[in-house]
């Protein structure tokens, strides 16, 4: 069965479970060209905030796994997108330590100076 087809169909599943979102990230990870897995790795990074903020006060065993998958999504993108490799860096950091919501501008003019070096 081809790459495509295995994501399509995982696509396909109740995303609103656990095993279903992970099979989709395993799949999506088969993908060799990331230009065609770039919008799966979102899709998951998306889905797994949403449920884990959505999980947080009722079920917090779920959430947990479900921010575990929206880490593994990040590091899926890191390499190949700035804005998801900053995320990853400052995930597991503390609060006090963290770098404060990164906008648009800070993030250009910080690519920018890393690019350059």
């Amino acid at each position: 069965m081809e790459t495509a087809e295995l994501i399509r169909l995982a696509r396909k599943r109740d995303l609103s479970r656990y095993d279903n979102v992970e099979l989709y990230l395993d799949a999506a990870r088969l993908e060799t060209d990331f230009a065609a897995a770039r919008p799966h790795f979102e899709n998951i990074y998306d889905i797994a905030c949403r449920q884990k903020v959505r999980l947080a006060k009722t079920d917090t065993e779920q959430s947990i796994k479900f921010y575990e998958l929206a880490k593994k999504a990040a590091l899926c993108l890191a390499p190949h997108l700035f804005h998801y490799y900053l995320l990853y860096v400052e995930w597991d950091r503390e609060p006090q330590k963290k770098l404060r919501t990164v906008s648009t501008f800070r993030r250009s003019m910080l690519k920018t100076s890393i690019f350059s070096m």
